[in-house]
């Protein structure tokens, strides 16, 4: 996700008639969400959010991140 992002940083993808910057915006969130999305679906695994490197995850996403 970090390549992507690096690598469409100064020139987002934009819809046709949309703005550079509501298209950055767009883009942004849209990669956020994608993240988010695929965190949340990990975080329904019980036995994998028990283990120490769960729970570090854990404290990283809603301590750091505000998820």
């Amino acid at each position: 996700m970090d390549a992507l992002f690096e690598e469409s940083r100064k020139d987002p993808p934009l819809a046709k008639n949309q703005t550079e910057v509501a298209g950055a915006i767009y883009w942004e969130k849209s990669l956020f969400y994608r993240m988010k999305r695929t965190i949340l679906r990990f975080m329904t695994l019980e036995a994998m959010m028990q283990t120490d490197q769960g729970k570090a995850v854990f404290i990283f996403l809603f301590v750091k991140l505000q998820l």
